[in-house]
C-alpha cells in the first residue's frame, strides 16, 4: 500500500513539475505575443489566449477545453482544434510542420524553446476589409 502512495505521490510531483515549466513557456510566449503574462496562470483563459496568439479565434481554446465532454465526437474534435492551434502557433513563429510535431508529442520541451529561444513572434495580418463606394 505504502508503495502504490509513493508512486502516486511521484506522479504528482511529475504533473506539478510538468504544469509549472508549461505556464512558465506560456508566460513567455505571451510576452512575446504582447499579451499579459499573467494570462497564462488562469486555466481555460491561456488556452484562449494561446489560441488568439495563434490567430485562431478564442473560442476554439473553449473547444479545446470542453469538447472532450461530448463523447466520442467531441474529443476528436478537441483534438483536431488543438492541432490546429498548434500548427497556427508554430507558423506565427516561424517555424514549420516539424515543429508542430514537436509541439504535440513533447510539448513542456517545444514550448520553452519557442518561449526561451530566438524565435520571433510573427504579427497577424489586419483582416480589415476595405470596402469600395
Amino acid at each position: 500500500m505504502e508503495s502504490i502512495i509513493a508512486l502516486l505521490a511521484k506522479m504528482l510531483l511529475g504533473l506539478f513539475i510538468f504544469a509549472l515549466v508549461c505556464i512558465v513557456a506560456f508566460m513567455r510566449i505571451f510576452k512575446k505575443a504582447g499579451r499579459s503574462q499573467l494570462l497564462a496562470i488562469i486555466p481555460i483563459v491561456n488556452i484562449c489566449v494561446l489560441a488568439e496568439v495563434a490567430g485562431k479565434p478564442s473560442w476554439w481554446g473553449l473547444v479545446v477545453c470542453f469538447g472532450g465532454l461530448i463523447p466520442v465526437a467531441g474529443a476528436i474534435i478537441s483534438l483536431v482544434v488543438w492541432v490546429l492551434i498548434m500548427h497556427a502557433l508554430s507558423l506565427r513563429f516561424g517555424k514549420d510542420g516539424a515543429f508542430t510535431a514537436g509541439l504535440l508529442l513533447v510539448p513542456g520541451i517545444f514550448h520553452c524553446i519557442l518561449a526561451f529561444g530566438s524565435a520571433e513572434y510573427i504579427q497577424p495580418e489586419s483582416t480589415d476589409i476595405a470596402v469600395d463606394a
